[in-house]
């Protein structure tokens, strides 16, 4: 225990037992406490004076409160850098607590897809093996998050995010351990489970673009080594990988940077030994194939470059070998998105527009953008346009309206309109 712990629980006890028993203590005793309390406050007041408080002012802190952390509005494959960057924000020895209920109010239509015990392009992977997805509306709590940050020491942070959602029970989706403090210097370990720092790949507020569906890791067991300083970050990572596959690891590069108060830009790049293992539709995809699938190396690479306030994006990415499941030929996905924001009755409101495509992922299925009350896969989606609009009404909600279209290989079609609102605590 720190000394000035110490101090403040004796000064405690000191007027506890005061207190108790003041009417049965002569008065030369109550003299001799009283001087002995006044020792202990004036060794309290020499601690302040150097700069060493006797406790944390607040070691419990919550986001919604102070809206300092904004765990949910970090990107979720750059969630460990995020939450370390935070360490010098809180003090040692606290805790800051957070969540979010997130909420989709949907009308969809277009093709009929059916499940089927063979899937193929144009079928859908449901809740069950009669299910059919065609049109329909629906109010949907899709998230609901609950987060939890501590500073235990200078060197060593946690974080914890549970989540739970109208398609599966209370769970730990987040899990790990930062050990590095960035403000002394720009190596960290990250240990847990996470989505490795591999891409970008924008969304909508709900719906996921093609790459950001088949292809952002999931939350899977890591084991990090990163680098972050002057606009610089490197990541070199080990996952876990089913039995008969020994490659696992994933090594990544970002760079941002300004040439000046206007132009600015970023650029990322990333190599994985093995998409199997990365908790994707891609994985999930090679997992149906078999145990014994050869690893499968994947390559990605995106670019930003922004304008005040517009910003042009793209991004590719691809398998680095055949595979039977991707028809023994090398499979691929790639997108491009345009946003602006622009301010509206005094609010900052974010306009965006994506394209994306895939190329030999028939086989691969990804999530559709409706009915999240079932959230239903769809396989072989070719290719997909999205466009929103998002804002943050005061610092604690966000709400978003968005349109996703969506082809398949065989040339099947759906269409899905969503309001989007999510609630910050």
């Amino acid at each position: 225990m720190k000394p000035q712990f110490k101090l403040l629980s004796a000064a405690v006890c000191i007027a506890i037992t005061s207190s108790a028993y003041g009417t049965a203590i002569q008065n030369n005793e109550v003299q001799t406490l009283q001087q002995q309390i006044n020792q202990i406050q004036q060794q309290i007041n020499r601690l302040s004076h150097r700069g060493q408080s006797p406790i944390p002012t607040n070691s419990i802190f919550f986001d919604g409160k102070d809206n300092s952390a904004k765990f949910e509005e970090m990107s979720s494959t750059n969630l460990p850098l995020s939450v370390l960057q935070l360490k010098s924000t809180y003090p040692n020895q606290s805790v800051v607590i957070g969540g979010m209920l997130e909420m989709e109010t949907q009308y969809w239509w277009g093709s009929s897809f059916a499940s089927n015990s063979s899937p193929t392009a144009g079928t859908v992977a449901g809740p069950n093996d009669d299910y059919h997805y065609h049109s329909g509306s629906g109010i949907s709590v899709s998230s609901a998050n609950l987060d939890a940050m501590a500073n235990i020491n200078q060197w060593a942070q946690t974080f914890v995010q549970l989540h739970a959602s109208d398609t599966s029970s209370m769970s730990l989706e987040s899990g790990f351990i930062n050990i590095g403090n960035l403000a002394q210097s720009p190596f960290f370990l990250t240990l847990g489970k996470n989505r490795m720092r591999f891409g970008n790949f924008p969304g909508a507020p709900w719906a996921a673009s093609i790459p950001q569906g088949i292809v952002r890791p999931g939350h899977v067991n890591t084991l990090t080594v990163g680098y972050n300083k002057d606009h610089l970050n490197f990541n070199l990572a080990m996952y876990n990988v089913p039995k008969g596959n020994k490659e696992a690891f994933m090594a990544s590069a970002f760079y941002d940077n300004a040439f000046n108060q206007s132009w600015s830009y970023e650029i990322n790049t990333g190599l994985v030994s093995n998409v199997r293992g990365l908790g994707n539709a891609f994985d999930s995809a090679l997992a149906s194939a078999g145990p014994d699938q050869e690893s499968t190396p994947g390559f990605n690479v995106e670019s930003k470059l922004s304008y005040k306030q517009l910003s042009a994006s793209g991004g590719f990415f691809t398998t680095l070998k055949d595979t039977n499941v991707t028809n023994h030929k090398k499979a691929g996905t790639w997108y491009a998105q345009l946003a602006y924001t622009q301010k509206l009755f005094d609010q900052d409101v974010l306009f965006a527009i994506n394209y994306s495509g895939a190329y030999h992922t028939e086989n691969v299925a990804m999530p559709l953008a409706g009915d999240a009350n079932h959230g239903p896969s769809l396989y072989g989606v070719q290719k997909e346009i999205f466009t929103y609009a998002d804002t943050e009404i005061g610092h604690s909600i966000n709400v978003g309206l968005e349109y996703a279209w969506m082809q398949t290989y065989n040339s099947q079609h759906t269409n899905e309109i969503t309001l989007y609102t999510a609630y910050y605590f």
